[in-house]
C-alpha cells in the first residue's frame, strides 16, 4: 500500500508540474533565439501551400520614362501588373516598444521538434488562435511559437492583423513574427485596409511582401505595390506606409494614375491625411487626351510637363479639385511641351484635371510650333477652355519678337500685359506700348530685296490680327523713323511688308533724305 500510494504521488506531482508548463507557454511561449531571423517550416506542411521565392522579372510592358513618352504616343492609361521583387529597404530597430506578448487560443500543443539537428520546444495554438501585443491583434488559423522565450511565432490560413489604434487591417495567407524586432512579416498575398480618422478615406495596399512595425505602425511592402484611393492609384517597386500619419512614400519607378493623367517621379510621397502628393526628381506629368471609345485603355499624350520638385493637391477645396505646383533647380526650367506649344519657367502652377488654367512664373518664355515668335516676360496666365494666355510685368515688360529666316530679330513688341486669343488668333497689347522694327534684308539671286526701314511705334494699346499680319496702334500713337517724327489717330503696320499707313488726323514732323 506504501508503495502504491507514493506512485500515485508521484505521478500527481508530474500531472502538476505538466500543467504548470501549459499555463506558461499559454502566456509567454517558448523560442530558440537562432530562429528570430528565419522561418521554420513544418515537415507535415504542403510547401506548395507557401512559395516565397522572389519570382523572375518578366518583361516590363508598362514601364513610363520621360525619355521615352513623347506628344502624340498613345500610352496605357491602366497599367499592367508587374511583377518584380527589389531587394528589400534598410530598416531600423524601432526606438519604442509595443508592449509585452500574450498568447491565447483554444487549444494548446507543445512538442520538442528536430530543427536543424537541434531540439525545439514549439507550442501549437489552434481555435482563436491570437498573438496580442500593444494595440495590435496577431491572428490566424494555426499559431506556432518556437522555442523559449517567444523570439518567433508563424501564423498560417487566414492571417489577419489588426490595429484599433492606427485604423489598419493587414491580411494575408502566412503572417511571421519577430520578437526582437516587433515587427510581423506578412506574404501571400498581402494586403492592408487603412480608414483615416480625419477624412475617412480609405487605402488599399497590396504588394509580395509586407513587414509592419508594431511599435511604430511603419510597414514596408515589396514588390508589385499597388496603392488604391479615392483619388488616385499609385505603383511602385516599394513603398512605405506610415500609418501614424497616413503618408506612403513610393520609390522604384513610381507612378500614380489620377483618371487619365500620369504622375512620375523618382520619388512620390502620398499624404492622404492632407490630400496632397509630393514629387521628387525626375518629374513628369503627363496629359492625355479622353479616348475615343469608352472602353478603350489608352489615351493620346496631348502635354508633357516636366520639372525637378513638384506639389499634387486633390482635396475638394481646391479650386477647379486640382492643383499641382512645379519648381525646378537653379540651373534647370519647368518645361511645358504642348503639339503647338514650348513653354519654360522658373515655377508652374497648373489647376484642374486636364490642365484647364496655368499660372508661370520667373523669367517665363513660350514659343508655338512653326512660328518664328517667341514670347517671354515675367508671369504667364492660361485658360484652356478660352483659349486665352496673358502675359504680364513685375520687373519687367513682356515681349513679343520675330526673327527672319537668318535668326535675326526683326520685330519687337513689348507692353505692359501682352493678351493672346488663340481662338481668333489675336494679340493685344496694352500700356506704354512700343514696336521696333528693325532693317531686315533678304537676298535673292545675290542681289538684296524686301529692304525694312527701321521704325519705333508708340501707343496705348494695340491689336495683332495674325491672318491679316496687321498691326493697329491706339492712344496717341506716334511714329518715328527716318521719314520724322509722326502722329495720326491710327498707326497701321505691315510688319511682314515693311510698310506703314497713318489714318487720320496726321501731323508731326517730315525728313527729307
Amino acid at each position: 500500500m506504501n508503495f502504491r500510494a507514493r506512485a500515485i504521488r508521484k505521478i500527481s506531482l508530474a500531472g502538476l508540474v505538466l500543467l504548470l508548463g501549459l499555463a506558461r507557454c499559454a502566456s509567454t511561449g517558448w523560442i530558440d533565439p537562432q530562429y528570430s531571423e528565419n522561418p521554420v517550416t513544418r515537415a507535415d506542411e504542403d510547401p506548395a501551400e507557401e512559395d516565397l521565392s522572389e519570382p523572375q522579372q518578366p518583361e516590363d510592358k508598362y514601364t513610363l520614362a520621360t525619355k521615352d513618352v513623347q506628344l502624340g504616343d498613345t500610352v496605357r492609361t491602366t497599367p499592367e501588373k508587374r511583377t518584380t521583387l527589389p531587394p528589400a529597404a534598410e530598416k531600423k530597430k524601432p526606438a519604442r516598444s509595443a508592449g509585452a506578448v500574450r498568447y491565447t487560443g483554444n487549444r494548446f500543443v507543445r512538442e520538442v521538434r528536430k530543427i536543424n539537428g537541434k531540439d525545439t520546444v514549439v507550442m501549437s495554438i489552434r481555435g482563436n488562435a491570437a498573438l496580442r501585443q500593444g494595440s495590435n491583434t496577431f491572428t490566424g488559423n494555426i499559431l506556432e511559437v518556437f522555442g523559449e522565450d517567444s523570439a518567433y511565432a508563424k501564423a498560417t490560413g487566414n492571417l489577419r492583423l489588426t490595429d484599433p489604434a492606427s485604423g489598419t487591417v493587414l491580411n494575408a495567407k502566412v503572417g511571421e513574427y519577430f520578437r526582437d524586432a516587433e515587427m510581423v512579416k506578412a506574404s501571400g498575398n498581402p494586403r492592408i485596409l487603412h480608414t483615416n480618422k480625419k477624412n475617412k478615406r480609405v487605402t488599399n495596399v497590396t504588394s509580395v511582401v509586407m513587414e509592419r512595425f508594431l511599435a511604430t505602425a511603419v510597414t514596408y511592402c515589396r514588390g508589385n505595390v499597388k496603392v488604391v484611393s479615392d483619388e488616385f492609384i499609385g505603383f511602385a517597386d516599394l513603398a512605405e506606409y506610415n500609418e501614424q500619419n497616413d503618408t506612403i512614400t513610393l520609390t522604384g519607378n513610381p507612378r500614380v494614375f489620377q483618371k487619365n493623367n500620369i504622375v512620375i517621379a523618382d520619388t512620390i510621397i502620398l499624404e492622404n491625411a492632407n490630400d496632397l502628393a509630393r514629387l521628387r526628381e525626375n518629374v513628369a506629368i503627363f496629359y492625355t487626351e479622353e479616348p475615343e471609345k469608352p472602353e478603350a485603355d489608352k489615351g493620346v499624350v496631348s502635354s508633357i510637363v516636366k520639372a525637378d520638385y513638384g506639389l499634387y493637391e486633390f482635396s475638394e477645396k481646391t479650386y477647379l479639385g486640382r492643383k499641382i505646383t512645379l519648381t525646378a533647380k537653379p540651373e534647370n526650367r519647368v518645361t511645358l511641351n504642348r503639339p503647338d506649344v514650348i513653354a519654360k519657367s522658373d515655377k508652374t502652377e497648373i489647376w484642374g484635371e486636364q490642365g484647364e488654367e496655368l499660372y508661370a512664373t520667373g523669367n517665363v518664355y513660350m514659343k508655338r510650333e512653326g512660328e518664328q515668335n517667341l514670347v517671354r516676360g515675367d508671369n504667364l496666365r492660361y485658360w484652356k477652355i478660352l483659349g486665352r494666355a496673358v502675359m504680364t510685368k513685375e520687373t519687367s515688360y513682356p515681349q513679343i519678337i520675330s526673327y527672319d529666316e537668318n535668326g535675326k530679330e526683326k520685330i519687337n513688341i513689348r507692353g505692359e500685359k501682352i493678351e493672346r486669343n488663340f481662338f481668333i488668333r489675336k494679340i493685344t497689347v496694352k500700356g506704354d506700348v512700343q514696336v521696333r522694327t528693325s532693317d531686315s534684308n533678304s537676298t535673292e539671286n545675290g542681289e538684296a530685296v524686301n529692304s525694312q526701314e527701321d521704325m519705333v511705334a508708340y501707343g496705348e494699346w494695340a491689336e495683332l490680327e495674325e491672318d491679316k499680319k496687321l498691326m493697329i496702334i491706339y492712344g496717341n500713337p506716334r511714329l518715328v523713323s527716318e521719314s520724322g517724327n509722326l502722329r495720326a489717330r491710327e498707326i497701321w503696320l505691315f510688319p511682314e511688308e515693311g510698310r506703314y499707313e497713318l489714318q487720320g488726323g496726321i501731323h508731326g514732323e517730315f525728313l527729307s533724305k
